[in-house]
């Protein structure tokens, strides 16, 4: 039990400082040249390996216990630009920080998520993701209606929630897989690689039509919300803990909810900061 638990926590945690690695390699060269040079698709590259240890996270975990162990990477971020620019952040960025890890830990130690008993019927999980995705899709279509803060935060959400949405359908074809062709006879596949493609438009339209400080938090906040969320009411994943365990745990989930959204906001404002400063002349 306890290797099955650490292997995914593992998986988990790599992906989530990778993606605080590639994410300030990405913030770096767009300061310094303005555009996409060879610094910024190193960081791509990183990005990418982050996101295939998510998956392999998924496959072998429950949506449960992975998904709020990615969201460790917006404090990684904080301490990995920190160490790569030499500015200390504020108290306040530590604290907020400092929350995000606790909510964390507090969730998997008390919550501590176990996966379905019985198969899972993964047309049926099809069909309701496809009715959360009707949604998504009425937020999105109110995005493009608005602009400025209003915009980049319904975008925000749409992007955090196809990201969310993307995660229960990696953690359900792992029910089904039995090799690549296995998931190439599957309709979900599919569907799992279109709402991937429109959770990456979504992302740069929240980037493009509004403000970070107002995206960001939405971003990072709505993905895990929502992938747990349906974790429990889709895929069938249970709390093993008592009811005292239960509450406590909930509690962990609103402290890293409230550090990450705090957090998200304070780096976006910086970053947005470095953004509109011109770069060096060479």
């Amino acid at each position: 039990m306890v290797t099955h638990v650490a292997v995914p926590v593992v998986l988990a945690l790599l992906s989530a400082l990778l993606a605080a690695v590639g994410t300030v390699i990405r913030q770096q060269a767009t300061a310094h040249s303005g555009g996409i040079d060879r610094r910024w698709l190193i960081g791509a590259a990183v990005s990418v390996g982050a996101f295939v240890l998510q998956v392999a996270a998924l496959v072998v975990g429950t949506v449960l216990l992975v998904q709020p162990l990615i969201v460790l990477s917006v404090p990684f971020e904080l301490v990995v630009q920190a160490r790569w620019t030499r500015r200390s952040p504020t108290r306040r960025q530590w604290l907020q920080g400092a929350a995000v890890t606790i909510g964390v830990a507090v969730f998997i130690v008390f919550a501590r998520p176990v996966p379905a008993v019985h198969g899972r019927q993964v047309w049926v999980i099809d069909v309701v993701l496809l009715a959360v995705l009707a949604t998504v899709l009425v937020a999105y279509l109110a995005a493009r209606r608005t602009t400025g803060h209003v915009s980049g935060l319904l975008f925000g959400t749409v992007a955090g929630s196809l990201f969310g949405i993307v995660a229960v359908q990696i953690n359900s074809l792992s029910e089904i897989f039995d090799g690549p062709l296995s998931l190439l006879r599957t309709p979900t596949f599919y569907f799992c690689v279109i709402t991937a493609i429109g959770a990456i438009a979504a992302q740069q339209r929240a980037f493009r039509a509004g403000s970070l400080e107002a995206s960001y938090p939405a971003m990072v906040a709505s993905e895990p919300i929502v992938a747990m969320v349906l974790s429990l009411v889709v895929l069938g994943e249970k709390l093993s803990s008592h009811a005292l365990g239960t509450y406590i745990s909930l509690l962990g989930v609103v402290v890293m909810i409230a550090g990450v959204i705090g957090l998200a906001r304070s780096t976006a404002i910086a970053e947005e900061a470095v953004l509109r400063s011109p770069p060096p002349e060479k």
